[in-house]
Formats: structure tokens, sequence, C-alpha cells
């Protein structure tokens, strides 16, 4: 093919779906507004295969990123010495250096989002619905299937892809 007339690519041009981009971090006592500061590498790549991204929130020190397809945690660098027995180990410093983890790494997916509002995050924990699988997931302490607790079958039956789910939360009634 001849580079000069074929655009490789086209429709894709400064759209990253499946990128995470950060600033730099900002303090009190500077001049300028370091959130506002992007540098060329401060990005993480998670893999194409798994959708982009539709949801993320940090929960328990760690950041939690949907897809469409599955979910991943990842642990920004605390940016300090660890001690470990007589070794001192020193990280990069980069705020996420440290590689992604996937939640659950199947062929088919799990923990994905197909919609930014299918999630919620409370002080009862960070909650959505994965409806390629009909289930209904919540972050506290740990990862639970809250929608095996009792409608397992309902959530497997009736949480179909074309419904358009929002999610809400009422915190003066805690529902």
């Amino acid at each position: 093919l001849n580079s000069r007339t074929y655009n490789y690519c086209s429709d894709c041009q400064g759209s990253f779906p499946t990128r995470i981009i950060y600033s730099e971090r900002s303090f009190q006592e500077t001049l300028q507004d370091n959130y506002r500061s992007f540098k060329a590498n401060n990005y993480v790549d998670l893999p194409a295969n798994k959708g982009s991204i539709q949801g993320m929130d940090f929960k328990n020190g760690q950041l939690w990123v949907r897809t469409q397809h599955s979910c991943f945690v990842i642990t920004p660098n605390p940016q300090q010495l660890q001690l470990q027995g007589t070794t001192v180990e020193i990280g990069t410093g980069d705020f996420l250096s440290l590689p992604e983890q996937e939640l659950n790494a199947v062929d088919i997916g799990y923990g994905g989002q197909l919609h930014p509002h299918e999630s919620i995050n409370t002080e009862h924990g960070l909650i959505w619905i994965d409806r390629s699988r009909g289930k209904v997931l919540r972050v506290a302490d740990k990862l639970e299937e809250i929608s095996r607790k009792g409608m397992f079958d309902y959530f497997l039956n009736y949480l179909d892809v074309t419904d358009h789910i929002r999610l809400g939360y009422d915190p003066i009634h805690e529902r």
C-alpha cells in the first residue's frame, strides 16, 4: 500500500478507548496547577480485546477499571521506600507504574460493564452490572457477586444486553 494515499487510522485519530491518561501531582505551594499538566508518557493502555473503558472508580486504595468485557484492578505506586529485611526497594515513582491485574482472566470475560451508567459508588461499596453475564458485582472489603444472594436466576434470565439500566442510590434512606 502507498502510505501517501492510505489513511491507516482514519476513524480512530486521537481516540484511545482503552487508555488511562494521568497528570502530575499538584501541591498547594506550587504556582502552577499540575493537575492540568500531562506528560507524553503518563498513560496506561489496557488490552484492546477487552473493549473500551466504561467506568473507573477509586476504592480501598485501588483503581477499579471496567471495560466492556472485563474488570482490571490497578494499585497506584505508593512512591515510598519499602524495607524488607536489609534490602531497600525503590520504584520508578510513576503513579500507575505497577501493572494492571485482570479481575478474572477468562476467555468469555468477567466483571465487564456495557454502559457508563451501570455502576455506582456508595458507602456500601462500588456496585456495577455485568449484563453480558447476568451478574451484579460489589466491591466493599472484597469482591462479591451480590446477584448470587437469592436472585441468581432472576438476574441471569432478565438482565438482557439490550436493556438500558441506570443505577441510583438514596443516601438518606440508604437504598
